[in-house]
């Protein structure tokens, strides 16, 4: 009998005795005091998100579960029917809020007409989250329970004039019915008898609850839920908007007769900023937690607008402001000017410049006169003009426009509801509508997020494949260098559907996998490897298929080229001939957000990631890549989604039509996890089956010199050449000392470096004879007289590992003839 415990977390109901979320079990455990023991009877097993191949969004991962009919149960589960709060100031009417509620954690004021109808110590439901009030003296103040996660709930806009319109608010206390589960959150974890750590293996929300007495199974209930990709999916994308008003800003002025025969007259563009929809403006000076963000403010019409940046008018919260410029020449006719604002967008792509959608202005001239004071000869023509404010169509509107810190904190922010990725909110938040605001409780991004796997496929991305701020453009004084969230603006309605455009473009995939979401890349990106063999296997049973569907016969790259008047945008395929021509196989289109002002077969497209995607995609998947279906034992080995793995099996077929691979290349494609064994079903992706054997490239060996200790050891930088451990893969080192560690563990002793100056001249080669992770140690005898900070170490040539040149090469170490130490073997070809 397995001792593994199942809890089922249901956020946003519960029992008032406590703040505990409902929760389900298999059975008793001391981690859930509060729990219904013994009432899960059943639990599908845990699938992750299934991607079609050369897909972007994987698909909504579903699992359901039954637990036993019960008077508690059926409480939670069945009840049906809402008790409404009333005002009795408003005709005993529903009781609405008033205003915004603030997503910071702890206690948060909730705006209504009338705190003193509330029971301080109650329960209240508003939309998906419960607070239990702690004080109703003047001011209404709750603090969320029942498992509910820091999200903030905002009025709605409704009728012509778009007049906020608060949420009813329920009492869930005194025995009152919860008014079903369905939509709300719901967390699955499991955890051994003996340990108090669980390990959460669903998230997602409860879509149906069903009792069937038809069949018998009266005393059953069964609940049916869809995963976190299914929210994301469906979550609104809507930036805080308003209405537009121009006004210049001087009320009147004249207008001379010129050569150049017109004037530049400078204007504002106002937009109401409503706080109890879209919460108060985030104020730098005066900072409050889970404030809104506005550092930038576009106006757009339709797929065309403009970005500036809005005056600090932080005292009048009421409005946002940007400055803008019209040409008015002498007869009153307005043109706008080209620099109106800093950046402009068109049609899903970003420029600098001031083009943006057409301002109307409301300007009257006067009948021109002689201007006074000079001879008949000078004198010129004046016109008088004035003007007032005037609101634009309806199709122009102010909004928000999204940045962070950079590309992996937008994708976080947008999921989140974070600012740079900052999960305290002290830098402010995004509002109710512009993030999918995951409605989960978590202790790191990292519960949500594969950090790892993010980094991996934003790295390294530049102009033209993101949108950057240009000179000038400067939100802070700290930093200038900032991200835009890039995206269609006509078709872009969701979260998943922003997301899916950005990951499309990028070539790249999101999927969801044991309640967080991972990210990877067609192309490839590098990774340390997880080793795979027949030893892992819980099964025997090895399924190979080949496929003409994971195979591409073309790659269409769009470039933009320039969106002066509408988006000029070119096609270019790139083809794999041999499929192409008998139209087998798939296809994709990659492409990049900043217009790039260059032609298609101009250079500067070499350096791009569309450009390196485009071919990568080509060559990774010339023909068709394996699909490998196997089951492995949990306690051997734990794989993500998306995760490299090198796959070792005597049993299936190598591309010569023998027996046998040996460390073959791939990426797992989907899992399949069981509560109620320790095993998982994997589809694993084997792109380039080309050869029986694989050479594998593990990590870099390098350090940057920080001190010379002396006694023969010199400390190194942590992390100048390793990534972060909380951004490193599975199985990769966490240090750049580590990655020393993990080699003289795979060759079984030490061996030779090199002390290399900052301009990569050899200063001395000698013997590695041991590190101190810890400290970032290096014990290098002979060193100390020759390092100084600012030197690089790196591994010697090749000749100097022996035997284990097998297992440790570098391919900048080989010759012309690409062999290392006259073995071509041990020369690693280029593979995407």
């Amino acid at each position: 009998m397995s001792n593994r415990v199942v809890a089922i977390k249901i956020l946003g109901v519960g029992d008032t005795t406590t703040v505990l979320p409902a929760t389900f079990t298999t059975r008793a455990h001391p981690l859930y005091p509060t729990a219904l023991e013994g009432t899960v009877v059943s639990l599908t097993d845990q699938l992750s998100s299934e991607i079609a191949v050369f897909g972007s969004m994987g698909s909504d991962s579903t699992t359901s579960f039954t637990v036993l009919s019960t008077a508690a149960t059926r409480a939670i589960l069945l009840s049906r029917g809402k008790v409404e709060v009333r005002d009795p100031s408003a005709q005993n009417q529903p009781m609405r809020t008033t205003g915004y509620i603030s997503p910071a954690s702890g206690p948060v004021t909730i705006p209504v007409p009338a705190s003193a109808v509330f029971t301080v110590g109650n329960y209240y439901r508003i939309q998906n989250t419960v607070f239990k009030i702690i004080s109703n003296s003047g001011t209404l103040v709750g603090a969320r329970a029942w498992g509910c996660a820091n999200v903030p709930i905002g009025m709605t806009q409704q009728g012509v004039g778009n007049e906020p319109l608060g949420c009813r608010i329920y009492d869930v206390s005194n025995g009152n019915p919860l008014g079903g589960c369905e939509q709300l959150p719901v967390v699955i974890e499991t955890v051994d008898l003996d340990s108090i750590t669980p390990e959460v293996i669903f998230r997602g929300y409860i879509s149906k609850v069903s009792n069937d007495t038809s069949s018998g199974q009266q005393n059953l209930i069964k609940v049916d839920c869809s995963s976190m990709m299914a929210y994301l999916k469906s979550a609104p994308f809507i930036p805080a908007w308003g209405a537009v008003t121009a006004d210049t800003t001087r009320p009147a002025g004249v207008i001379y007769q010129t050569n150049q025969n017109a004037d530049v007259i400078q204007t504002k563009l106002t937009t109401p900023w409503v706080p109890e929809v879209f919460g108060p403006r985030f104020d730098p000076l005066s900072p409050q937690v889970g404030d809104t963000v506005v550092s930038l403010w576009q106006v757009r019409e339709e797929g065309t607008g403009g970005i500036s940046v809005p005056l600090e008018n932080y005292d009048s919260p009421g409005v946002i402001t940007v400055n803008n410029s019209v040409y008015l020449d002498f007869n009153g006719n307005q043109t706008a000017t080209t620099n109106s604002y800093a950046m402009c967008f068109k049609d899903g792509y970003y420029d600098t410049g001031g083009y943006g959608p057409p301002i109307n202005l409301y300007i009257g001239v006067s009948a021109h006169r002689r201007s006074d004071g000079y001879s008949d000869a000078n004198r010129l023509n004046s016109n008088n003009w004035w003007s007032d404010a005037q609101q634009q169509a309806p199709s122009v509107r102010g909004e928000n426009c999204i940045e962070s810190a950079d590309m992996p904190s937008v994708i976080i922010d947008l999921l989140l509801g974070t600012y740079n990725a900052d999960p305290t909110l002290s830098q402010g938040a995004r509002s109710a509508t512009e993030s999918a605001w995951l409605p989960f409780p978590y202790a790191d991004i990292g519960d949500l997020i594969d950090l790892s796997s993010l980094a991996d496929l934003m790295a390294g991305l530049d102009y033209p494949d993101i949108v950057q701020y240009v000179p000038g453009l400067t939100v802070t004084t700290v930093t200038t260098q900032r991200v835009i969230l890039p995206y269609a603006h006509t078709s872009a309605k969701t979260v998943g559907e922003v997301l899916d455009e950005i990951l499309k473009r990028l070539g790249a995939y999101m999927v969801y996998d044991q309640g967080k979401f991972y990210f990877g890349s067609w192309a490839g990106t590098r990774q340390v490897p997880a080793f795979v063999n027949d030893g892992a296997l819980s099964d025997p049973s090895i399924k190979l298929t080949f496929d003409r569907g994971m195979c591409l016969m073309r790659v269409k790259a769009k470039y933009c080229i320039d969106i002066d008047v509408n988006a000029t945008t070119y096609e270019v395929p790139y083809l794999n001939v041999d499929l192409a021509s008998s139209a087998l196989g798939k296809e994709m289109t990659v492409s990049h957000w900043m217009a790039g002002r260059m032609n298609p077969n101009d250079s500067f497209w070499g350096d791009t990631r569309l450009m390196a995607n485009a071919f990568g995609l080509l060559m990774r998947y010339s023909q068709s890549a394996a699909r490998l279906d196997v089951s492995l034992r949990d306690s051997v080995l734990d794989l993500e989604v998306g995760q490299q793995v090198a796959c070792t099996f005597d049993n299936i077929v190598n591309s010569e039509g023998e027996m046998g691979v040996v460390t073959a290349l791939g990426y797992v494609l989907k899992a399949g996890r069981s509560w109620k064994t320790p095993t998982t079903a994997y589809t694993i992706i084997l792109p380039g089956y080309l050869s029986t054997t694989t050479q594998l490239s593990y990590w870099s060996c390098s350090a940057l010199v920080v001190d010379v200790l002396g006694g023969d050891n010199i400390e190194v930088d942590s992390n100048a050449f390793i990534q972060a451990p909380i951004l490193a893969p599975p199985g990769a080192p966490i240090s750049d000392v580590q990655a020393f560690l993990f080699t003289q563990q795979l060759l079984g002793s030490w061996y030779d470096v090199q002390l290399l100056d900052t301009y990569g001249t050899l200063k001395y080669q000698g013997a590695l004879t041991g590190v101190n992770t810890v400290g970032n140690l290096m014990t290098l005898p002979g060193f100390d007289a020759y390092a100084v900070p600012g030197d690089i170490i790196v591994l010697a040539p090749a000749t100097y590992f022996g035997a284990g040149l097998s297992i440790i090469y570098d391919t900048f170490l080989a010759d012309n003839n690409r062999q290392v130490d006259g073995v071509i073997a041990y020369s690693k070809t280029w593979v995407p």
